[in-house]
């Protein structure tokens, strides 16, 4: 391969609204990443564990607190946490935390906070950028995950 190709990273939608999911994919692809998507927790994180993405894109406003679900399970994995979430919410971090916060909803030991925050819709040119720094930070050969 030439040094100027990059390889196809792999980066995991997790989002329920489709208009959504497709502009997120449909960016991420047009900036050379491989994209694969799912609306829900199971569905989700099934594809993480088969696929391994080098990064993580969650709609942090899935219903029924299924997208702190799916964040927690994913960084309690110790086959899944090294991979980056994007959280992405229609609410700044700040005040998503604070809800979470009052909702005394139960936090695992030790999970760190997302690698980063976004408010949706994310500013393109934004979103790539955090996007391309935090799977440059986890480089996953596509070779190396074997067949699936």
């Amino acid at each position: 391969m030439a040094s100027n190709q990059r390889k196809k990273t792999t980066v995991l939608v997790i989002e329920d609204d489709l208009n959504m999911r497709i502009f997120l994919c449909n960016l991420l692809r047009a900036d050379g990443f491989e994209t694969i998507d799912a609306t829900d927790r199971v569905t989700g994180l099934e594809k993480a564990r088969a696929k391994k993405p080098a990064l993580v894109v969650l709609n942090g406003m899935l219903p029924e607190e299924e997208s702190i679900e799916i964040y927690y399970r994913l960084k309690s994995d110790p086959d899944l946490c090294h991979i980056p979430v994007v959280m992405l919410a229609t609410i700044d971090q700040r005040t998503f935390c604070y809800y979470h916060k009052c909702q005394r909803l139960h936090r695992p030991k030790n999970v760190p906070d997302p690698e980063a925050f976004m408010t949706t819709p994310p500013e393109a040119d934004d979103f790539l950028g955090v996007v391309r720094r935090l799977a440059a930070r986890n480089p996953i050969d596509p070779e190396s995950k074997g067949a699936s």
